[in-house]
């Protein structure tokens, strides 16, 4: 009797959401260093700090003594997608189904996210545990798409149509969504 095979995305995927996440809680400690300075800084005030700044990045919001900011940063957004796909255009060594590596990495990553979301929450100052793991959900999808798809040069097969005519359109639009989020980043 022969062993069920599993995809080969799998191990990639995790592997992806799990390398992703740290370095993503890590780029978000140097920032926590930068804008508080280690004066009185313990390592759990640390930790908390730094999930909570990736969690805000993804879109979780931040809510602390009654005031609630619900903000979305896209710049610190757009810099957790380019992690993950950076980190997937490494890790994806061998061409693997993209649509199936992206959504296994989306998913991992969205359960890391509600998890270090619950895992900060302490006292008055707490993040949103399901918009955590959405925002987590999108960042990981389109970074594992994007990183393992412009490596392997495959990233024909995230279109959710062969219709050329709807690629045309999405194509033509894309300098009008980037004109609009860097006018409103600017603003």
């Amino acid at each position: 009797m022969s062993e069920p095979s599993t995809p080969s995305f799998l191990r990639p995927a995790f592997l992806t959401a799990f390398v992703a996440a740290i370095g993503s809680l890590a780029l978000a400690g140097m920032f926590v260093l930068a804008a508080r300075g280690t004066d009185g800084l313990t390592f759990a005030g640390f930790a908390r700090g730094a999930a909570r700044t990736w969690l805000v990045s993804l879109g979780a919001g931040l809510e602390a003594d009654g005031v609630t900011l619900e903000l979305v940063p896209i710049g610190a957004t757009l810099l957790c997608i380019a992690v993950v796909a950076t980190t997937a255009g490494w890790v994806v060594a061998d061409p693997v189904e993209l649509p199936g590596l992206a959504a296994t990495t989306a998913g991992a990553l969205g359960l890391l996210a509600g998890v270090a979301s619950a895992a900060s929450n302490a006292g008055d100052v707490n993040t949103s545990v399901v918009r955590a793991a959405v925002g987590a959900f999108v960042v990981g999808g389109i970074g594992a798409g994007l990183g393992a798809g412009l490596r392997h040069k495959a990233t024909s097969s995230l279109w959710p149509t062969p219709n050329t005519e709807f690629r045309a359109v999405v194509r033509a639009s894309f300098p009008g969504v980037v004109t609009l989020m860097v006018a409103s980043a600017v603003i």
